[in-house]
């Protein structure tokens, strides 16, 4: 072999294994995002994951066809404020046109994290139309099928948009009847069920697939009561939540209204802590008004890095100097009454004195006065004697 040809076959060699090591990283750094995409969220809110929610509630929709919507508005202020609470951040967009609706669900997928948990809740009108589901937004114009994807937003926009986090949420409260009578031809009632989501995804509806929700009589609608009582529910699972909220409504409305849910989740996600957050949390919530510093001592003990350290410090600390000015009362006030038994005692040796002074002298002044008595009196009279 001439030296030419060795250093040909020397050359190819690097290149191969130049291009098996390019290979090997490309592997590995798409592994890498898989783990990252499939993350199983252990924890409620772990330190570096992001809980982010974009909330949208439509009420008055301008078209005469639509009537007014008691709860919508309500439904999405109220998850607004659950979702704040329970560590989200929230934006909320409430009578939306189809601009402001792409506006807000574009800005939301844009600024999604790798590891966020994003939620998404709607509340108003929605429709199905050969198995797609469309959202209604306030200035909808419905007439027929073909206006549909002109006038309304597409769930797949939304999903879409929900691809680059760890893990998503979808609630719709948005299994109305069609009210658009110029298009009741389209489609069917409720909405349809959902085939294909992103891995790491939850998608809740008020009903089951194909049928059609109740409103309710209060001032949120049945399926976003039940929601709201339940997703506050220290250390229970997201299925656990839903699962909660399908036995609520089907017990309110006889089974008329199951609520459903199609889910690609991989892990645990906990709205308000896992079960042993829940267990620390009731035992934080048996302890937080006590006047007694050893249980928030034991609180540190067994949490040293639990939801709650800071308070169970400033408590224990509150205590601490309570105790601290108590004891301190205390010693003033014992020096006070020994001070003041103490100027009883001499007040009562000096009042024993001044008595037995006065006695004394009393006794001088009757000794002087008798003496004095003696000495003026005249001689005794003695009787002449014959």
């Amino acid at each position: 072999m001439d030296k030419s040809h060795a250093s040909s076959v020397s050359l190819l060699k690097a290149l191969c294994t130049a291009i098996s090591a390019t290979l090997l990283l490309v592997v590995l750094a798409e592994e890498a995002h898989a783990a990252t995409r499939n993350l199983a969220v252990q924890n409620a809110k772990p330190a570096a994951q992001k809980l982010v929610a974009l909330v949208i509630g439509n009420s008055k929709y301008e078209s005469k066809e639509v009537p007014t919507l008691a709860n919508p508005v309500n439904d999405a202020r109220a998850m607004a404020e659950t979702l704040n609470k329970l560590g989200f951040q929230v934006t909320e967009v409430t009578d939306a046109t189809q601009k402001e609706m792409f506006r807000a669900i574009s800005n939301f997928g844009e600024n999604l994290e790798p590891n966020a948990v994003a939620l998404f809740y709607f509340a108003g009108h929605g429709l199905q139309v050969k198995g797609e589901n469309y959202l209604v937004p306030v200035d909808a114009d419905i007439t027929g099928e073909a206006s549909i994807s002109s006038e309304t937003v597409a769930l797949n926009t939304v999903l879409d948009q929900l691809q680059s986090s760890a893990v998503s949420i979808v609630i719709l409260d948005a299994c109305r009847n069609n009210p658009f009578k110029r298009a009741r031809s389209i489609g069917g009632g409720g909405l349809a069920q959902v085939t294909k989501a992103p891995k790491g995804n939850m998608i809740a509806f008020a009903t089951s697939p194909g049928q059609t929700a109740q409103d309710g009589t209060g001032a949120n609608g049945l399926y976003t009561s039940a929601l709201l009582k339940n997703i506050q529910t220290p250390g229970i699972s997201l299925e656990e939540v839903f699962k909660r909220v399908r036995n609520d409504v089907a017990m309110a409305t006889g089974d008329a209204q199951i609520p459903w849910e199609n889910t690609s989740m991989t892990g645990d996600f906990y709205f308000n802590g896992s079960p042993a957050e829940g267990i620390e949390r009731t035992f934080w919530e048996s302890i937080q008004d006590s006047k007694i510093r050893a249980d928030f001592e034991t609180y540190l003990t067994r949490y040293p890095n639990g939801l709650f350290v800071e308070e169970a410090k400033q408590a224990r600390d509150r205590l601490l100097k309570e105790e601290q000015e108590s004891a301190q009362r205390r010693d003033e006030e014992a020096r006070k009454q020994e001070e003041d038994a103490r100027n009883v005692a001499e007040e009562k040796q000096r009042l024993e004195e001044d008595r037995q002074r006065m006695e004394s002298e009393v006794k001088a002044q009757a000794e002087e006065l008798a003496k004095s008595k003696r000495k003026s009196a005249p001689p005794p009279f003695v009787p002449p004697a014959f």
